[in-house]
């Protein structure tokens, strides 16, 4: 979806700090908030929750909806 509008991550890039760059062009918390759960479930072993889920799946489309 990123890509698509031309977000590209440089292979240097953690996915945070890609993030972190295109934050301020996205002016969304939602790249962000999906980053974070992924890093706490990848690498902290925290479980993904329903919850969570439904969050990123109604903060992409919201993000789908806004950038058309």
């Amino acid at each position: 979806m990123l890509k698509r509008r031309g977000f590209r991550r440089e292979h240097s890039e953690t996915p945070l700090e890609f993030v972190k760059r295109i934050s301020t062009d996205l002016n969304s918390p939602v790249p962000e908030r999906v980053t974070e759960l992924y890093y706490g479930n990848r690498f902290g072993c925290v479980p993904l929750q329903a919850s969570h889920l439904s969050e990123i799946y109604d903060g992409l489309r919201q993000l789908r909806k806004r950038r058309g």
